[in-house]
């Protein structure tokens, strides 16, 4: 089993650059990396405070209705929900598909031990949510409940077999996808719409799973029943935990090692045929000659970028979630009695006051979702190809940024459009409903490429590094997620102006931020991608 430790010690250093950080004599990269470390420890940080009083909120309710112990099983639901997320979309890139499959397979090891390294791999990378999600869950249970004392010896025995199933299961459905996929010409554009249509069933199945109209004396048991019918998992967790129930610990942890073990064994005997398969390009047929088609410099550049968008499975899910997001909430606010909700709440006019946030949380969609934040790393070795290319440096940098707006602008009208009609605001705020978000599209589309011009990363094998753990996707989605304060302190300040006028206001000072931002990017941004 040496091997296996050594494989995963060799991706973990190479996955997070670590190895590059030690030993590089260029200072600037060891601080590349020790600002990583600090954004991830600041994001764990912060989402488990967010965690923390989300669990104090959750327990006073469940207490008031005599379950407390539902904290622990929701919040265990809620991690097995994202780890399974998650790993449906690295999966296909680290256990299947991936970059340096020959030079791996090459090495004097046995399959086994690399499907094991590889599926360590994604553990390790879904465990952080266990800690952001269940520790600060299973602080606030210890805090307001009576607890046995077998309690923390159970919660902590469990807390690192959560994501064992969870990861599993998505590495299956991951599996699946891709090779139905694999079977057809349009392999990545099906990939990628099997996905979606993934992401759209299970969001489906929690709108009809929360649909409760009942009494609240009756909400618990139902909460329960859900989560334990759904995955029978939670109930051994939730009885050996929070009951001291052995024997449903014992299970839990028999039967997550079981599986987790069982898939690593299932998977290493269709390693080779599987990875074969997925690695083999489809010649299209029936070839014909057709007219040259010409197109502009940026026209033919920005052909390319949406060519290597759609291409990657993990690149258009990870950067378009948000869109989807925002879609489906347009849409479902014309389905829903948004003033009989506003009256069982107690907010008369609730509407109105969705009409008021809905500019925000367009925002909040739209700097999500950025292309550009890994799409100068994303060239990786072939970037020669591009810089020694007859086209100006600007083109270059300008067609990465239309790709993001290309897909940022029509959702926005489509989705402003839609809330237009579902909320009736005023005209003021119809205005800044469109106009809002689509000044912060510009925002994040201009600091993503900037971001990742001072931070590029070449080095990488597996394109998940770039797209989701890099410097540069780091800063920039921290970046967004702060630009926002502004409107929402512009919102909720107590003058007596509309905030229509205040988000006016927001809006004129970010069209001079990105006004700014531009400027750099011809300048600054320009000699920076010279120097690449």
């Amino acid at each position: 089993m040496s091997n296996v430790w050594y494989l995963l010690k060799v991706q973990l250093l190479a996955f997070f650059n670590i190895n590059r950080a030690i030993y590089t004599k260029d200072r600037s990269e060891k601080r590349k990396f020790i600002l990583f470390v600090i954004l991830v420890i600041f994001f764990v940080i912060y989402f488990g405070g967010l965690s923390f009083g989300y669990s104090m909120l959750l327990s006073a309710g469940l207490n008031a209705l005599g379950r407390p112990d539902l904290l622990l099983a929701m919040m265990m639901a809620i991690t097995s929900v994202v780890v399974l997320f998650t790993s449906i979309f690295k999966s296909s890139g680290i256990l299947f598909n991936f970059k340096d499959y020959n030079m791996v397979m090459s090495l004097p090891v046995k399959t086994s031990h690399i499907v094991a390294s590889r599926i360590l791999l994604l553990y390790v990378m879904n465990i952080f949510f266990s800690f952001i999600f269940i520790i600060p869950a299973g602080v606030v249970y210890a805090m307001t409940s009576p607890i046995d004392p077998m309690f923390y010896m159970g919660y902590i025995l469990t807390l690192l077999f959560v994501p064992l199933v969870p990861i599993v299961i998505a590495s299956i459905i991951g599996s699946i996808i891709g090779y139905i996929a694999s079977f057809f010409k349009r392999f990545n554009v099906l990939n990628i719409i099997f996905q979606f249509i993934l992401i759209l069933g299970i969001i489906a199945l929690s709108f009809s799973a929360g649909n409760m109209s009942e009494n609240i004396a009756e909400i618990s048991s139902m909460m329960a029943e859900k989560i334990y019918n759904l995955y029978p998992l939670a109930k051994m967790y939730t009885d050996g935990v929070c009951n001291g129930n052995v024997l449903s610990l014992i299970l839990f942890i028999v039967i997550s090692i079981a599986v987790f073990g069982i898939f690593t064994i299932l998977v290493s005997l269709v390693f080779k045929k599987f990875n074969t398969i997925l690695n083999t390009s489809k010649a299209k047929s029936h070839f014909k000659m057709t007219e040259l088609k010409e197109r502009t410099q940026i026209g033919a550049l920005l052909a390319k970028e949406s060519k290597r968008y759609f291409s990657s499975a993990i690149y258009v899910l990870n950067t378009g979630i948000g869109v989807i997001l925002m879609l489906i909430m347009a849409v479902a606010s014309l389905f829903f009695n948004l003033d009989s909700m506003g009256e069982m709440m107690g907010y008369p006019g609730f509407p109105t006051i969705l009409a008021r946030y809905a500019p925000i949380v367009l925002c909040f969609f739209i700097v999500m979702s950025c292309t550009t934040s890994s799409s100068i790393s994303l060239e990786g070795r072939n970037l020669w190809i591009i810089k020694s290319s007859p086209v100006r440096e600007m083109d270059v940098l300008k067609s990465k940024i239309y790709l993001n707006l290309t897909i940022l602008i029509p959702a926005i009208i489509i989705t402003s459009g839609l809330l237009s009609i579902a909320l009736k605001p005023d005209w003021k705020t119809v205005i800044i409903m469109f106009l809002l978000p689509c000044i912060y599209a510009v925002f994040i589309s201009l600091a993503g490429i900037l971001i990742n011009l001072k931070f590029p990363n070449f080095d990488w094998t597996n394109e998940v590094t770039v797209i989701k753990q890099s410097v540069s996707a780091t800063i920039t989605i921290f970046l967004g997620f702060a630009s926002l304060i502004l409107p929402i302190v512009a919102v909720i300040l107590p003058i007596n102006i509309q905030s229509s006028v205040m988000l006016a206001i927001v809006a004129l000072i970010m069209i001079v931020i990105d006004f700014l931002l531009y400027k750099l990017i011809k300048t600054k941004g320009v000699k920076m991608y010279n120097a690449l």
